[in-house]
């Protein structure tokens, strides 16, 4: 057999295929008009659940990695084409969070599932994520709505009204609390425990049973969130004998030491987070 032939042919068809291709996202932008003219999110999962058994109904191989892809470029475009529309300057994401924190982390598993990579805004506040949102910084923003512990998240119920956006998707992670202090904090030397105010609800008991004779204070302000107070305790902006609550892996970003892991009261603790946009 000569493979030659062959080749040629997967060329030519490879060729067509990027020629469709072409097609097909120069059609994203018509979308994204369609959608912004109607107030209507970028993600459709009911049609895109729809055309993947569709198509799958046609192929003899698996479609769904290979047209998740497809629709994560198709989605991009459309992120870029209202972003070029409303003179933003990036198509970002802004997060009720630092880096690592528990809105990271969600945002990242999120963004797995959609195939696309936009610029993360650490904004730390709900009020900060809608800020940045209202002033066309960001086309998109993500904060903590609920907790299955602790409830509404206040710092996000407050602040909603005072806002215009779009509902986009929501969804939950599960959460796993760590207490956290420098290295050479010894536990019964810890003065202080700070964290986000929704973080010390879903740990108050463990707290009270094991830290019983220590102090527990919700971080305000610039320091409202569990990274920022992290970050705080390490370059000695916060008391060195303060600990803080929050995902281990700020242990390793800002060089603390985990004094306690599980300090959430319950396993089944879940938070939901909401991803919104600008309306338009």
């Amino acid at each position: 057999m000569d493979i030659l032939p062959i080749r040629t042919r997967i060329d030519q068809i490879d060729t067509e295929l990027i020629k469709l291709l072409n097609e097909r996202f120069a059609l994203s932008e018509h979308i994204a008009l369609y959608k912004d003219e109607r107030h209507l999110p970028i993600t459709d999962l009911v049609r895109e659940k729809a055309l993947v058994s569709h198509l799958q109904s046609q192929a003899k191989f698996p479609v769904e990695p290979l047209w998740q892809r497809i629709m994560g470029i198709s989605k991009t475009f459309q992120y870029a084409f209202l972003s070029k529309k409303h003179n933003q300057q990036n198509v970002g994401i802004a997060i009720q969070g630092g880096k690592w924190s528990f809105n990271d982390i969600a945002l990242r598993s999120y963004l797995k599932t959609q195939k696309i990579i936009p610029e993360i805004h650490y904004a730390y506040t709900t009020e900060a994520v809608l800020s940045l949102l209202n002033e066309w910084k960001v086309m998109y923003g993500q904060f903590a709505i609920a907790n299955s512990i602790g409830w509404l998240v206040d710092e996000t119920i407050q602040v909603l009204w005072k806002y215009d956006f779009t509902y986009e998707e929501h969804y939950e992670i599960p959460i796993e609390h760590s207490l956290l202090a420098l290295p050479w904090v010894h536990r019964n030397e810890i003065g202080m425990i700070m964290g986000h105010d929704q973080a010390l609800r879903q740990c108050q008991w463990t707290l009270r049973s094991v830290f019983s004779d220590v102090e527990c204070i919700a971080g305000t302000g610039e320091y409202m969130d569990n990274a920022a107070i992290a970050a705080g305790i390490s370059d000695g902006s916060i008391a060195w004998n303060t600990a803080c609550i929050g995902h281990r892996s700020l242990a390793d970003i800002y060089g603390l030491e985990i004094i306690e892991d599980h300090m959430e009261d319950r396993k089944d603790n879940r938070t939901t987070f909401v991803l919104v946009r600008k309306s338009y």
